[in-house]
């Protein structure tokens, strides 16, 4: 037999072990149902003091409306823990999913890392080998009288200028500039190995020195900050509460308290949760038919 929604609510809020799908549906049924609730409690309190009815239809009715405003805010409460659950399971579905790819890419870049370690400086030595043993040649020839393509253009089927097509400039693989493997200067051209000069060395020392200053200045006042606000502020849930006098009529937030995140006036049928400065909740909780409870350990 199919649970109603009452009983599907309860079970989705004892629980962990309920889906995504599961408590977006049943969000979706419990504004639904909220829809209805305030539809038959506007129609009600109408009722209730419609003159042309019998007073004891009135009473039946202003009964209703009460019954009716005590169901909305359960069930606004109730609604409020689901979409709560609800936004903590998309964001861990949302974390793993990151973590996993974080993981992922450490692990591709590790494996990418252990190669270029292995394969780099071999092939920097060897072709550090050839760009010399190109110059080498190439001087022999020219002190032998030979003006002809050196090995590099030889080999790339380049005439002797260097020209391709006896137009562009090639681009020569003698001149490449290759870093030192282990170190901050070059290990070819060997003329340039080395070649960062003290001053420069130094001043980018200082801009390290200076940012990491700035960073730790900018962490502590963000952390000041948060410190002032958690000391100044608290989460509090905020109820208005039902009395046979006022019956379910709004209560009024008195006016110098209204800004932030709380409204001008609340119902018996509302229930917020509300990070508001403690000052504010304390006065909150002086007026009349508000109820205040701190929620986040700290004491009203």
């Amino acid at each position: 037999m199919a649970k109603n929604l009452q009983e599907r609510l309860a079970s989705a809020r004892e629980t962990d072990r309920v889906t995504i799908e599961t408590l977006a549906k049943l969000i979706e049924d419990a504004r639904a149902e909220r829809e209805r609730l305030t539809a038959a409690h506007e129609r009600a309190s109408a009722d209730s003091i419609d003159f042309a009815l019998a007073e004891d239809d009135r009473e039946e009715a202003a009964a209703n409306a009460g019954r009716y405003a005590r169901s909305l805010a359960a069930l606004a409460s109730a609604i409020e823990e689901l979409e709560a659950k609800l936004d903590a399971k998309r964001n861990s579905d949302a974390q793993r999913g990151k973590a996993a790819e974080k993981a992922s890419a450490i692990a591709e870049r590790d494996e990418i890392a252990a190669r270029f370690a292995e394969r780099v400086p071999v092939l920097t030595a060897e072709l550090i080998e050839l760009f010399k043993a190109v110059e080498a040649n190439e001087a022999r020839m020219r002190a032998a009288g030979i003006f002809e393509a050196n090995a590099e253009w030889k080999a790339r089927g380049f005439a002797g200028n260097g020209l391709v097509g006896g137009i562009s400039p090639a681009m020569p693989f003698t001149k490449l500039k290759i870093p030192d493997f282990t170190g901050a200067g070059r290990a070819w051209p060997a003329e340039t190995a080395n070649a960062i000069s003290g001053a420069i060395a130094n001043n980018c020392a200082e801009q390290i020195r200076r940012g990491r200053e700035d960073d730790a200045r900018a962490e502590q006042e963000k952390a000041d900050a948060a410190a002032k606000f958690a000391a100044e502020h608290g989460t509090y849930q905020i109820e208005v509460e039902y009395s046979i006098e006022h019956g379910d009529t709004v209560a009024h937030v008195p006016e110098e308290l209204i800004g932030g995140n709380l409204p001008a006036a609340m119902g018996p049928w509302d229930v917020k949760q509300l990070v508001l400065p403690h000052t504010v909740a304390e006065k909150l909780g002086a007026a009349p038919r508000f109820k205040v409870t701190r929620l986040d350990g700290g004491h009203q």
